[in-house]
């Protein structure tokens, strides 16, 4: 699994990134960074009131990472089995994008991201499936059966449950949050970090520091939330515009079929 942006082996990509202009030094040394790519931040109790060099943006993570996954052949060879995992898929992204209003790509990014398109992928803290859902979460939010005889959350419809969990969020954030109309590209990360890091989480970190701008405070959100949002961006921005990229991504999807009973 891609372990967020790791540094190793960037500095010839990063001075290749450097001669085309798209960033600065001082950008540039942040994504270095002795060896990390993502800017190591302060906390934010000392961020908010310090002046610091300025950590690249989530947009510029974004696009580091698109170049990493056309570049680079272990990070191009991940993308496109991933993206071969979901293709039989297909009809359960359409069902969940029409039913909750959610972009396909995005969830599409997500289950990239999350999980490569594993159905029997399991985290270390217990998240199964797809779409790496928690049990409580599975049952209550996204009214899946997880007992000791079924697990839906190795099911396509743990598709149909993460759009359900996913809107969730979104409906919990929209109500608390304002995002201003330049910025509304946020959502998809704010809800990303929403899906990992819990919403009310991040609701609290809004609260604590109103001086921090929500876009800003996407920076100082954990590490692995962070780093998930700009995974998911990277594979969004590609599934929008493969052929930019290079990609050439086969649209005749199979259907899958309706598996959750452990043992199958």
């Amino acid at each position: 699994e891609e372990e967020g942006l790791e540094g190793k082996n960037s500095l010839l990509t990063a001075l290749e990134y450097l001669t085309t202009g798209a960033v600065s030094v001082i950008i540039l040394l942040s994504l270095l960074n002795l060896g990390r790519i993502r800017e190591k931040v302060l906390p934010l109790e000392k961020a908010v009131s310090s002046e610091q060099i300025r950590a690249p943006t989530l947009d510029e993570l974004v696009d580091f990472n698109i170049r990493r996954i056309i570049k680079e052949e272990d990070k191009r060879r991940a993308f496109n089995q991933a993206y071969e995992n979901i293709l039989p898929y297909k009809q359960y992204f359409e069902e969940a994008s029409q039913k909750y209003n959610i972009d396909i790509h995005f969830l599409e990014a997500l289950c990239m991201a999350e999980s490569g398109g594993d159905a029997y992928a399991e985290s270390s803290r217990g998240a199964v499936g797809l779409m790496q859902l928690m049990e409580e979460t599975a049952i209550h939010d996204g009214k899946l059966k997880v007992n000791d005889k079924v697990d839906e959350r190795t099911s396509p419809k743990s598709i149909i449950a993460g759009a359900r969990v996913i809107s969730i969020k979104r409906r919990y954030l929209k109500e608390r949050l304002v995002v201003s109309p330049e910025d509304e590209d946020a959502w998809y990360p704010l809800i990303t970090v929403a899906y990992n890091w819990g919403e009310h989480n991040l609701i609290r970190a809004v609260k604590k520091y109103p001086e921090v701008s929500v876009v800003e405070l996407l920076a100082h959100v954990p590490e692995e939330s962070y780093n998930l949002a700009i995974r998911v961006g990277s594979r969004m921005e590609i599934l929008n515009n493969p052929e930019k990229y290079g990609f050439n991504l086969n649209s005749n999807y199979a259907m899958a079929p309706l598996r959750g009973e452990k043992g199958m």
